[in-house]
């Protein structure tokens, strides 16, 4: 079974994923999309397999002393390269049409929905249990895109049972 994961390199749990896999499975069977990084972290140097990713840096960009202008300028520039991040997907995915996918977080699983590209979708629990609550429009967008995955997998009962109240059917894993 070949897979390509779709998610920030940068975050723990899809570097964890990743290479838990590569050491079960084939490495060559496993590629990790990241997408355009703004952030550095030391995920992404903790990656064990890191011949299979494919990430276009851009943390030079961030403002080094200022954290709070530096978080509005990420959002910014996340913002206006997001359209030319669905395009890389798409072009991605149709150069690996032999691959299942799995995506990491709200953010790629939103990509994949409007990219029209059908994933096992695995969000993170503040994602679920705390944003879904408190936003009409955070909720629309993700609510789409959950129920256009071909699966939903998530790592608590609490996660499962809020997804199912707005109709998601969801696997702990």
């Amino acid at each position: 079974m070949k897979i390509l994961f779709i998610g920030d390199a940068a975050d723990f749990h899809v570097a964890d994923k990743y290479n838990q896999y590569c050491n079960t499975f084939s490495e060559d069977s496993a590629l990790l999309y990241s997408g355009i990084s703004i952030e550095s972290s030391a995920a992404v140097e903790s990656m064990k397999h890191s011949g299979q990713i494919t990430r276009y840096d851009m943390s030079w960009l961030m403002l080094r002393r200022q954290k709070k202008a530096s978080q509005i300028f990420k959002n910014l520039v996340k913002a206006a390269l997001y359209p030319f991040q669905l395009l890389l997907l798409r072009r991605f995915y149709s150069s690996h049409p032999d691959f299942s996918l799995q995506s990491f977080t709200m953010y790629y699983i939103l990509m994949c929905y409007i990219s029209r590209v059908r994933t096992v979708a695995t969000p993170q629990g503040s994602e679920i249990l705390q944003r879904l609550s408190s936003s009409y429009i955070y909720r629309l967008f993700a609510l789409r895109a959950l129920s256009y995955a071909k699966a939903v997998i998530v790592d608590s009962i609490a996660m499962k049972v809020k997804l199912e109240e707005y109709g998601i059917r969801s696997k702990v894993l």
